[in-house]
Order: C-alpha cells, then structure tokens, then sequence
C-alpha cells in the first residue's frame, strides 16, 4: 500500500548508520513509528525502517552531513550523492 502524504511511493527498506559521534542523538530521534535501532560494538547505530518519500528522507539526512551512511537502499544513497553535489556547487 502507498504510504499516505505528500509523497506516494511504495514502502522500501532504509538502512542508515549514524557515527559514534552522533549515535546518542540519532536514538533519541524519531525517524519512522516502525523504526528498528541496532546499537553497534564501535558505538555506531544501525537504524532500519521500511519507508516511501525517499526524496524527502534524502533531504533530512542532509542535516547529519557526512555522520551518516546510507547502507540500503542503492536508490537512495544516490540520491544522497547527488543532494550532496548540487548543494556544494557554486
């Protein structure tokens, strides 16, 4: 089922991880009512939801700049990339 709101995709698999650095944060911090946090043994955390609007997730992984790492979904680590390259050209 699409999800509901601006953004009318099917559900995919996200998987992020957040650096040490910002891990204590990232848990603290609701990304999606389903969401799973892996605490890691180097003091990352794995934080795994199935979600649509993957525009809209690309834009908010913006603000943890390079402290995050998009694990799954190619499509979206992409996206990233890209977000990433428009916003540092002049």
């Amino acid at each position: 089922m699409p999800t509901t709101g601006i953004w009318q995709e099917e559900p995919e698999g996200i998987v992020r991880r957040f650096s040490p650095r910002v891990a204590r944060g990232a848990a603290s911090y609701r990304f999606h009512p389903a969401e799973r946090h892996e605490p890691q043994d180097d003091g990352s955390l794995i934080v795994r939801f199935h979600a649509g609007g993957l525009q809209e997730i690309a834009w908010h992984l913006a603000r943890w700049g390079g402290e995050v790492e998009v694990l799954a979904l190619h499509r979206l680590q992409q996206m990233v990339r890209d977000l990433g390259a428009r916003l540092a050209s002049p």
